[in-house]
């Protein structure tokens, strides 16, 4: 008959022969290490890079801002001296001018005020991306204009600038980078609800008073 102060069949026992038992209850998946791989590595190496818009999506909304843009300038290049024609029987030089000078305007007013007010153009409200600061807020009056401004400056550059969408991380193209700015997939409007970058816990309940 064995004694219990034998140690056999025991934990003590066991631990004394080298034996460990499972820490896990049966029908419990085992819990991973700070040091174990992800379950799904694959899957959390693609999410954060989905998160911007590939060069697809991004000339796909240039060409959706461009039919809008195009149809905008001959409204206000043609339609004001055709209206003006159709009143009076003729139109005058100087409205053709103001008329041409204001057509010129129109897409840098359009990309501009687009950024500024909503963060997106037609284009990318379709698509669903907005254009952001670098850091993750809005833009600023000033910050819009700049990049709407020597956006279409330097337009041959910035089309092949959108190579570089291919290769940086977070998708940026070369006015991107240079103009601090990043456009990024948003399921939401981050404008009106931008996440907290610390958000507090929710306060516990209190504790009923004793009875």
């Amino acid at each position: 008959m064995q004694r219990p102060e034998d140690g056999v069949g025991t934990g003590a026992g066991a631990s004394d022969a080298g034996l460990t038992t499972p820490s896990h209850s049966p029908g419990t998946p085992p819990s991973h290490s700070p040091g174990a791989a992800p379950l799904h590595p694959a899957r959390s190496a693609r999410a954060p890079h989905s998160r911007y818009p590939g060069l697809v999506s991004r000339l796909l909304a240039l060409g959706l801002d461009a039919v809008l843009v195009g149809a905008l300038v001959a409204l206000v290049g043609a339609g004001g001296p055709a209206l003006w024609h159709t009143l009076t029987g003729n139109t005058p030089d100087w409205l053709r001018v103001c008329a041409s000078v204001a057509a010129g305007a129109v897409p840098v007013v359009y990309f501009w005020l687009s950024w500024w007010a909503i963060g997106r153009s037609f284009g990318g409200l379709l698509l669903g991306f907005v254009v952001l600061r670098a850091d993750g807020h809005r833009m600023r009056l000033l910050h819009a204009a700049a990049r709407a401004f020597l956006g279409l400056l330097f337009a041959p550059l910035w089309l092949v600038g959108m190579l570089l969408i291919l290769v940086t991380p977070r998708r940026r193209a070369l006015h991107d980078i240079l103009l601090g700015t990043v456009v990024t997939r948003t399921t939401h409007d981050p404008l009106d609800h931008a996440p907290h970058p610390n958000p507090p816990h929710p306060a516990a309940a209190p504790a009923p008073p004793p009875a």
